[in-house]
């Protein structure tokens, strides 16, 4: 895909927004491809009740590490 193309070959800081698709990619896959398949650094969420925030986190971090 020429999206993934184009964050791997930049030297740029590239956010990755939304993507969790609206609840349709679960959180730790989606955080597991774009920070070790594309290499992002930063992931903007949003997030509807305190459940789902810890929910998104907890995904986060076991992705990240």
């Amino acid at each position: 895909d020429s999206v993934e193309s184009a964050i791997r070959g930049t030297s740029r800081w590239v956010i990755a927004i939304k993507p969790l698709a609206g609840g349709r990619v679960a959180p730790i896959d989606a955080f597991r491809y774009i920070f070790k398949s594309l290499g992002v650094k930063s992931v903007m969420v949003g997030v509807a009740s305190l459940e789902e925030l810890a929910e998104d986190m907890d995904a986060l971090m076991k992705a990240s590490t």
